[in-house]
């Protein structure tokens, strides 16, 4: 990795107290993201990977440690980041193109420009012809692909997404999955993805990451060595993912069984 990465993560914890009693929920994270990389973490339920996610938002605030966006370490909520989570937070009293026009509006990008950027940003997330619809005539997946269009309007160096298109029902899921890989691959922007389905984070990342029990640390990281650009559908049934599926959960599945050792 040539020069400061994107993202870094040194020795991050958070501790939650009550009352007297401290408990660990991030025990020392490390982790470097590059310009242009998608990071996915996956780990066992409860160590950690949305928490993490939010304090690199600045939305929670870390117990020590830094998070450093450039070299620049980052506190409150940095400017660099676009947030995409399992509620895509749509405004339901705007129509599609007045969501996505919102982050351009909040930073006082003239009007006409705002109507042209939004209408290609739905046009590139495949709703065209959708502009004058309210969220609750779409389904689940046109409403992800609204909150993606959102995100590349407001153009933040790093997306941070938390399981997002975990509501979605399977054969959406997927699809919707594609069509971001897709928009992902034009736009190379860096992502830290938290997931908890190891098919969705090899067929979209470029490094997993598995994140052991709380308190959470990075366990181990597992380079994906499928080439660019994907197809979903005929990457699932190649011999390089199925083997890097073995591997990352055998990982997981290790990690599981240790944490049952600790608490036995």
């Amino acid at each position: 990795m040539s020069g400061a990465p994107k993202l870094s993560l040194r020795g991050v914890r958070l501790d939650y107290r009550r009352e007297r009693r401290r408990t660990p929920a991030l025990g020392g994270v490390d982790l470097d993201v590059a310009e242009g990389e998608f990071v996915a973490l996956v780990g066992p339920s409860g160590c950690g990977k949305s928490t993490l996610l939010k304090i690199v938002a600045g939305l929670v605030e870390r117990t020590g440690g830094s998070v450093a966006f450039d070299g620049r370490e980052s506190s409150g909520v940095p400017a660099e980041v676009g947030l995409l989570f399992q509620n895509d937070a749509l405004l339901p009293w705007r129509t599609v193109l007045d969501n996505v026009r919102f982050p351009l509006a909040v930073r006082g990008v003239p009007a006409a420009e705002q109507r042209a950027r939004a209408a290609e940003l739905v046009e590139l997330v495949g709703l065209d012809g959708f502009g004058a619809f309210f969220p609750r005539q779409l389904s689940g997946g046109m409403r992800k692909r609204v909150a993606l269009a959102r995100i590349l309007a407001a153009d933040p160096d790093v997306f941070l997404m938390d399981e997002p298109f975990g509501p979605l029902d399977a054969q959406t899921r997927l699809r919707v999955s594609a069509d971001f890989l897709d928009l992902w691959e034009t736009v190379g922007k860096t992502v830290l993805f938290v997931t908890h389905d190891v098919d969705e984070a090899i067929l979209l990342a470029d490094r997993v990451v598995v994140m052991t029990s709380g308190p959470g640390r990075v366990k181990e990281s597992f380079d994906v060595p499928i080439p660019r650009p994907r197809a979903v559908d005929d990457t699932r049934f190649t011999e390089p993912f199925r083997a890097l599926h073995r591997r990352v959960t055998r990982s997981l599945r290790d990690e599981v069984a240790e944490r049952g050792s600790r608490h036995g």
